[in-house]
């Protein structure tokens, strides 16, 4: 039988699944015919004699979910984990048509990408198949936080029309195509996956899917080689790449459940003392996979050239600016958390000044929070108080300990 890696939690009153850990419990499925409400059944044995029932009957749609609004990171996370499960039931002799999402079961690992549990059953009423909860998550369900995401979404939606069944190995090929390989591949293979193995590192764990928090845009060599080599604003390829250079590993806890009209990014045990445990983070986690950090421009009086009559007009986006080396960020609507931990929505690594958590940028309404860390946060030259947001315009500066940036309208 396959392997689930799922704990029960007292807390919850649920089973859910546990993150970074091999040790997994046996499962079965159970038809329950004489019970009308309980067409399908998991059997869990945990520690000693204790067993669990947990119900995968309802487990069909992602309404909760696909409510919120994602990040190109968050989608391609769905379906890579939807892929690494159909080639698990491929080696386990499962059926790989019959997949369900379990929406109760949404947690953000290590690197800030999102992960759904997916559970493997025998058809118990002729739905829900593979290709079902593809086209689900496709162009006709999803919201992008970001426009330039449409068209990964659009793609998907059109692969999932053209297919009346979906084999494993032709949707790893899509997504293989889709995300591209290259060097979009190499940084894959430092959060410990490569998109396209078909490979879950020899485990086959439902609950270890593809820790994917990186860009998707894939530089020729002339961008690689233009590129400036600092240690500033990393995008999140960067910041997976960095993370162990950067800071020590974290540890998580096993789940962080998804609830409400926004989503809660569960903090790391060493990390809580300083923001107090769960942490709004706006409808996105680790937007900048999908908005690559820009060099610094080059120095000159050369004037930028006009756009041709044609082209539509372009528009203002807040950026913000490390001033020590103006290594630059594209800011999107959302709030963004800033602080050194690669959970953040915008990691600043090898400064140990500052804190995991350290701050909440929020340009859509003109405000800025210090998130309550020690180290603290100044704007005007006055220090903020703990969780108390102040007005921030465009063209004014704060400094997160040792750090100052530069929040402008380009």
């Amino acid at each position: 039988m396959a392997g689930i890696n799922i704990k029960y939690s007292a807390a919850l009153n649920a089973l859910v699944l546990k993150v970074g850990r091999r040790d997994a419990v046996n499962y079965r499925l159970l038809a329950q015919a004489e019970q009308a409400q309980s067409a399908c059944l998991l059997e869990v044995h945990q520690e000693g004699d204790r067993t669990f029932y947990y119900s995968v009957g309802a487990l069909k749609r992602l309404d909760a979910l696909m409510a919120l609004p994602l990040s190109l990171v968050q989608y391609r996370t769905l379906l890579e984990s939807l892929r690494d499960v159909m080639e698990l039931c491929v080696r386990e002799g499962l059926p790989q048509g019959n997949i369900c999402f379990d929406p109760s079961c949404v947690f953000v690992d290590e690197r800030a990408a999102l992960h759904v549990a997916f559970v493997p059953f025998e058809r118990v009423d002729g739905t829900s198949s593979a290709l079902e909860l593809l086209e689900y998550i496709s162009g006709r369900a999803v919201r992008m936080v970001l426009p330039q995401d449409k068209a990964v979404r659009d793609k998907v939606a059109a692969f999932a029309r053209s297919r009346s069944v979906l084999p494993a190995a032709d949707f790893n090929a899509f997504l293989t195509e889709c995300f591209g390989a290259g060097a979009a591949s190499e940084q894959l293979g430092a959060c410990g996956s490569r998109l396209g193995s078909g490979m879950l590192a020899g485990s086959s764990s439902l609950g270890r899917t593809s820790t994917t928090a990186v860009d998707t845009h894939v530089m020729t060599e002339a961008e690689r080689a233009q590129r400036p080599r600092t240690s500033g604003l990393l995008g999140a390829y960067a910041s997976a790449r960095d993370a162990d250079a950067a800071h020590r590993p974290m540890a998580l806890d096993p789940v962080a459940m998804m609830t409400g009209a926004a989503p809660r990014r569960h903090v790391a045990h060493g990390v809580a003392t300083e923001v107090g445990g769960m942490v709004d983070s706006g409808p996105l986690a680790h937007v900048e996979g999908t908005t690559l950090l820009r060099p610094p421009e080059p120095p000159g009086d050369a004037v930028a050239s006009e756009p041709p009559a044609d082209e539509p007009p372009r528009t203002s986006v807040f950026v913000l600016e490390r001033l020590r080396d103006h290594a630059c960020y594209e800011l999107p609507c959302a709030p963004v958390v800033i602080g050194r931990s690669a959970t953040c929505d915008i990691a600043v690594a090898g400064n140990g000044a500052l804190s995991r958590r350290h701050v909440r940028l929020d340009m859509a309404a003109g405000l800025i929070e210090d998130l309550g860390s020690a180290n603290g946060t100044q704007v005007r030259g006055q220090r903020l108080a703990a969780h108390v947001p102040v007005p921030l315009a465009a063209g004014e500066e704060f400094i997160l300990a040792d750090e100052a940036f530069l929040v402008a309208m380009r």
